[in-house]
C-alpha cells in the first residue's frame, strides 16, 4: 500500500535534559525510514522538541551529535550552581528584585541557542514554518502554571519559532530565566504536564498515538522527591503555584503510563529500567549508547505503524 495512504500515527517526543539523546536516537531511525507521510502530528516537550525540529527539518544526524560534542564540556551543566542559583533567589525576593541577570543556571540554555544558530549544528528554525507535518511544542506559564500545546509551523516569523522553540526547553529550576512572548512568562510544559494523554486521544479519536519517553516505566519513590525538591527550587522563579503543580508531577506520569499501556491504539517507549541516561550526564561513551539503543528501540515503533 501506497505511503500516503496508510493510516497516519500521532508522534509524542518526550524530554528529560540529556536523557533525551534516547528519543535523538529514535527520530534518527525514524529519519531515515523516511516516515513522514505517514505522520499525522508531532507533539514534543522539553529535549523533545529539539529532536522533533531536527527530525522536521531532516538533519537528525547532526542535531543528535550535540548531546556528546557540545554539551559535556562544562559549558552547558554545571551541578555546582543549584545551591547558588537558590540562595540568589532568595535573596532576590527578600529584596523585592526582579533582575535575573545575576542568577546562576545548572544548564545554560544560552549556550544552547548559541550552538544551534551556529554553523556546525544549525538548526532551519524558519524551515520549520513550513513543515509539511504539523508540529506542536508544549509551553508551560509560570504566572498561572497553566500548560499548552503552541504550533510551531504556524507561527509568523522565524523569531517567533526561536523565542517559542527556546521557551520550551527553559526548564526551571535549572535554568533561571523564562521567556516573555506577547507580555507573558513561558518556560518548559514538561516539568509540570507530561504528555497529555487525555488530550491527544480525545483530538485523534483514530488515530494510532506513538509516545517516546526518555525515562523508565517503573517508578520509584525517588522520583516524588525529586519532584517535590524541583518544586521548592522552582517557586521563587514563578508567580504560580509551582510547587503545587511539582508535587504532583510524579503521580500524574504514573497515571499517564496506566492509561497508555491499556489502550490498544498507544505504543509507550520506555528507556529500559536498567539503561537510562541521567538528566544532567556528561559521559559521552554512555550518551553515545543511550543515542544507540534509542536507534535500535525505534523498530518497534515501525513495527506498530505498519
Amino acid at each position: 500500500m501506497d505511503k500516503d495512504k496508510k493510516q497516519k500515527f500521532i508522534l509524542y517526543l518526550g524530554g528529560g535534559a540529556m536523557a533525551g539523546v534516547f528519543g535523538a536516537g529514535i527520530v534518527t531511525a525514524l529519519e531515515k525510514a523516511d516516515v513522514y507521510k505517514r505522520i499525522k502530528a508531532v507533539y514534543a516537550a522539553s529535549a523533545g522538541v529539539l529532536n522533533a525540529a531536527y527530525f522536521l527539518t531532516k538533519n537528525t544526524k547532526s542535531g543528535s551529535t550535540i548531546y556528546w560534542e557540545d554539551l559535556t564540556a562544562g559549558r552547558f551543566i554545571r551541578p555546582y550552581n543549584v545551591w547558588r542559583s537558590f540562595a540568589r533567589h532568595q535573596w532576590g525576593r527578600h529584596l523585592g528584585s526582579a533582575d535575573r541577570s545575576h542568577l546562576a543556571n545548572v544548564v545554560d540554555i544560552d549556550y544552547l541557542w548559541r550552538v544551534l544558530e551556529g554553523k556546525r549544528k544549525y538548526l532551519d528554525m524558519a524551515a520549520l514554518r513550513h513543515s509539511p507535518v504539523p508540529f506542536y511544542t508544549q509551553l508551560l506559564n509560570t504566572d498561572t502554571c497553566e500548560t499548552g500545546y503552541v504550533r510551531v509551523d504556524h507561527l509568523g516569523s522565524k523569531r517567533a519559532v526561536s523565542e517559542t522553540l527556546k521557551a520550551s526547553v527553559s526548564v526551571i529550576p535549572y535554568y533561571s530565566h523564562t521567556q516573555n512572548i506577547h507580555g507573558k512568562n513561558y518556560a518548559d510544559g514538561y516539568i509540570v504536564t507530561p504528555i497529555n494523554l487525555k488530550y491527544l486521544l480525545k483530538k485523534y479519536p483514530k488515530d494510532k498515538i506513538v509516545v517516546a519517553m526518555n525515562v523508565p516505566l517503573t517508578r520509584r519513590w525517588v522520583y516524588h522527591v525529586q519532584s517535590w525538591l524541583e518544586g521548592v527550587f522552582a517557586q521563587p522563579m514563578c508567580k504560580g503555584p509551582i510547587l503545587a503543580c511539582l508535587s504532583k508531577r510524579e503521580s500524574v506520569i504514573r497515571q499517564e503510563f496506566a492509561l497508555a499501556l491499556k489502550t490498544k491504539r498507544v505504543l509507550l517507549i520506555n528507556t529500559p529500567d536498567d539503561k537510562q541516561a541521567f538528566l544532567l550526564s556528561t559521559n559521552q561513551k554512555h550518551l553515545k549508547k543511550y543515542y544507540q539503543l534509542g536507534k535500535k528501540v525505534a523498530q518497534k515503533i515501525l513495527r506498530f505503524i505498519k
